[in-house]
């Protein structure tokens, strides 16, 4: 089969790159996505190529790979959101970059809002593309009870709560009259500087640390907060920059934006007045200074992010170098 540059023969590809023609075998590609009008592909010595081809032809030979290859990682560059259809805040991980050049697999580590809603399609989606085999929640008792997650086949939950009481549930929201932008910044010192959050993220990082194969999901509600900041100490810890870190956290922004809409919609419906109704909207929301703020507690208190991590989450260097090893290409 041949699609632009790219020809797929008997249990090999072959294309040209840098003024020369390269053959590799379908055993030493690891994964392939696209970019622009380009196929990427990565093989297991390291080594990464880019073939341009029109769109419509890069998305052909995409799927045509994946059928050839079962096992390729197949997805697109730079943490994007997955294709389901029941849930807008499901994100892979995959493919971003570390600042020593190294890359996060994809297929491995995916943050998400709850699963209460999730149609049997997506689940299927996750369980067969994904493989997924762990879910951890982040939520309380209480959260759970409300909106329980739906249980897939095959896939182990861990509860595993971050903070003692929810933060977002409605009607504290309606009541709340304080300053939200104030309430925020406080959540966050809490989730990085609070003994519970300290305990609770170190041993999320090392279920991380343990899990050999196959995705594992984590999330809270709406999947901003708390499941936020666990993915900023995560990417932080493989070697992600701040300026990463900060736009992957701001996708939230996107993808909740209907939710958020329709939540607000409700809430000025049900006649909540307004200074508790701007109060909602900034909770609901994200701002890159909420997770700026973490950091800087962090650094304020700790000196050194190494240290927060070994002081607080209680992991080592080892540990660090493990997650490294286990989630980096």
């Amino acid at each position: 089969m041949d699609f632009g540059g790219l020809h797929l023969e008997d249990r090999r590809i072959r294309f040209a790159a840098d003024g020369k023609e390269h053959f590799i075998t379908y055993k030493e590609l690891v994964w392939a996505y696209l970019e622009d009008n380009k196929i990427v592909i990565h093989t297991q010595q390291k080594d990464q190529y880019s073939i341009e081809m029109d769109g419509e032809e890069a998305e052909k030979c995409l799927k045509a790979l994946k059928r050839e290859i079962p096992e390729l990682i197949a997805g697109h560059q730079k943490g994007g959101k997955l294709p389901l259809n029941s849930l807008d805040n499901v994100r892979d991980l995959g493919s971003i970059q570390t600042k020593d050049g190294r890359c996060i697999l994809p297929g491995r580590l995916l943050r998400s809002g709850d699963l209460y809603h999730i149609s049997y399609d997506d689940q299927n989606y996750l369980c067969r593309e994904y493989k997924l085999k762990t879910v951890v929640d982040f939520r309380t008792e209480e959260e759970w009870e409300e909106r329980p997650d739906a249980l897939l086949n095959g896939v182990d939950y861990i509860e595993h709560p971050i903070l003692e009481k929810s933060f977002a549930a409605m009607e504290p929201l309606v009541r709340f009259s304080g300053d939200g932008e104030a309430r925020m910044l406080q959540l966050y010192e809490d989730l990085v500087l609070s003994q519970r959050a300290q305990s609770a993220y170190g041993s999320f990082l090392r279920i991380l640390k343990h899990h050999a194969e196959g995705a594992v999901l984590w999330h809270g509600n709406e999947g901003k907060d708390r499941t936020g900041v666990g993915t900023a100490l995560l990417l932080r810890i493989l070697g992600v920059s701040q300026t990463e870190i900060l736009a992957e956290y701001m996708q939230t922004k996107d993808y909740l934006q209907k939710d958020t809409e329709f939540m607000l919609l409700m809430l000025e419906n049900r006649g909540v007045p307004r200074r508790a109704l701007k109060n909602a909207e900034i909770m609901l929301g994200v701002k890159e200074i909420y997770l700026q703020r973490a950091f800087d507690k962090i650094a304020e208190k700790y000196g050194t992010f190494d240290k927060y991590v070994k002081k607080a989450l209680g992991l080592t260097p080892f540990d660090m170098n493990f997650l490294k090893d286990r989630y980096l290409f």
